[in-house]
């Protein structure tokens, strides 16, 4: 072997050994931050008893299904809701309503044509990213509920609410897909525009994402 093959080889050893202690050094650090967060929350004064607002949304759902549920339907959950919550016989949509200018109209209680949500798909320009959406929460023109609770010391969480990425939500795991791939699932696309503690606790918590998921 040549001296400068041999040479080679150990500066490609040693740029193998500094991408690995990097690595370790990035996941201890990840580690240590997650702990200490998780400290904090264990050491936090519990100063009154917890009360949480649930909001579940079921895209597109009439109210017949829990009005008048059709013979043999296995809905518990859904009428355990009705039974013990609130309810409504009906809604007056806004316009247009599509999915993301109706859950943005939820979450801030205005009208598309005041939060800036008007439409699904964000792109005005004809053949321009075609495929984006309004996926971040730096459209909304409109204070939301996360911004209320926030101002007054409270938390909240999301999970695939639409116009949810980069939002000052402390659990979020938002809406958004790769718009190269189209709407497939893709747990670690997702993951980037998580925070990355909380993206640890989930994985410590759930495990890694399992095929289809």
């Amino acid at each position: 072997m040549s001296l400068e093959t041999t040479t080679c080889a150990r500066r490609k050893y040693a740029h193998q050994e500094r991408i690995e202690f990097a690595r370790l050094m990035s996941a201890a650090c990840l580690i240590a931050v997650a702990a200490w967060f998780a400290q904090r929350a264990a050491a936090a004064p519990q100063a009154r008893s917890a009360r949480h607002v649930l909001v579940i949304s079921v895209d597109g759902m009439r109210p017949d299904p829990y009005l008048r549920p059709p013979a043999g339907a296995q809905i518990p959950n859904l009428l355990r809701l009705k039974s013990k919550g609130s309810f409504a016989e009906a809604v007056e949509g806004v316009y247009p309503t599509l999915t993301y200018p109706s859950h943005t109209t939820i979450v801030t209680g205005c009208l598309p044509a005041q939060h800036g949500i008007y439409t699904n798909l964000s792109s005005r320009v004809a053949g321009k990213n075609a495929g984006d959406w309004f996926w971040f929460a730096k459209s909304i023109r409109c204070t939301t509920l996360w911004d209320e609770a926030r101002a007054h010391s409270m938390t909240s969480g999301s999970v695939a609410w639409p116009v949810t990425a980069g939002a000052a939500i402390d659990w979020d795991v938002p809406e958004i897909w790769n718009p190269a791939e189209g709407q497939v699932a893709d747990p670690l696309y997702v993951a980037k525009f998580m925070n990355p503690v909380f993206g640890l606790q989930m994985l410590g918590a759930l495990g890694p994402p399992q095929p289809g998921m």
